[in-house]
């Protein structure tokens, strides 16, 4: 064997240990094709983190019959795109959007020539599905801007790098994922949540996203939550913040890590334009708040004076 056959058939030997079986085409033109894979826990659960240029993989009920593979998987893409055919629809994934797939339905997934990554979540049906099946929408792809998707999307990447292997967060993404993938139209209301501290993760997840906008607002969180601003301020109180405490916070870090970068050796950052795109729209309202946070003047900051809040 060639060495790409030699690639070939190792990474399609491991999709198949980790995913379930899967016919892989590796087109005619297999010596420019390239593939890796990566293992890991989300939530507790199994997660895929799969690059391949490779031109078609699909599972067809040959390939259901000959395991016992009985999940869903919960698509993030990455980079690049990918077209799945699934469930009568296809649909495109580009860089931020996810999609929901059955082991149990043939599935037929198409990859960008110029390379795909994306992570594929093992979720359990049953955890998934206990509440009203029916209700959940496969086969459909949520987008980077669809207000429907963008709490789980966030929250899949936010966990990714953070708490990667805590179980503790599986109930949590599971609930995001009814709600992101729920059949009735609307925006996800977090109060079908039944944690108080699960919609302040979402709420906080929500204002980090948003906190570039100089207009974002309770009213605005709340109104996008489906919540009074009352209860977002008691659900965020409950975790021991507010709106307005983490809004600034999520602000001063793109603030911080911009006059970090900016003052890299010895350059002079330049501080309106950081703080304007951080979100920020009064110079004089950010600079006090600025100096009162660190101790320091912006410039002197980037120079490595100041402190920064625990």
């Amino acid at each position: 064997m060639m060495d790409a056959d030699l690639e070939f058939e190792a990474w399609r030997a491991t999709l198949r240990d980790f995913c379930g079986n899967f016919d892989v085409d590796p087109g005619p033109d297999a010596g420019r094709r390239r593939a890796g894979f990566g293992k890991l826990l989300l939530g507790g659960m199994e997660m895929s983190r799969i690059f391949t240029n490779y031109p078609l993989v699909a599972r067809d009920r040959a390939c259901i019959r000959r395991d016992d593979v009985d999940c869903l998987y919960l698509v993030r893409q990455l980079e690049g795109w990918l077209e799945f055919e699934h469930d009568g629809r296809v649909c495109r994934l580009a860089p931020g959007d996810c999609a929901l797939l059955d082991s149990r339905r043939p599935i037929a997934v198409r990859y960008d020539p110029g390379g795909s990554e994306m992570t594929t979540l093992h979720v359990p049906r049953e955890a998934l599905l206990r509440e009203a099946p029916e209700a959940v929408a496969i086969g459909e792809a949520r987008r980077a801007g669809d207000v429907r998707g963008r709490a789980l999307i966030a929250a899949m990447g936010f966990v990714d790098r953070e708490r990667m292997e805590d179980e503790t967060e599986r109930g949590f993404l599971l609930e995001l994922a009814r709600l992101a993938f729920r059949r009735e139209p609307g925006p996800p209301a977090l109060d079908r949540m039944d944690l108080t501290r699960d919609r302040a993760t979402a709420l906080v997840l929500e204002i980090e996203r948003g906190a570039t906008d100089p207009e974002f607002s309770l009213s605005a969180l709340a109104a996008q939550a489906g919540l009074s601003e009352r209860q977002v301020q008691r659900d965020l109180s409950s975790r021991g913040t507010s709106f307005s405490h983490e809004l600034m916070s999520r602000r001063m870090d793109r603030v911080r890590a911009a006059l970090r970068a900016g003052g890299a050796g010895g350059a002079r950052p330049r501080v309106a334009e950081i703080a304007y795109a951080a979100g920020f729209n009064d110079l004089s309202h950010f600079n006090r708040a600025f100096r009162r946070m660190h101790g320091c003047t912006p410039l002197a900051f980037a120079r490595g004076e100041g402190t920064v809040p625990a």
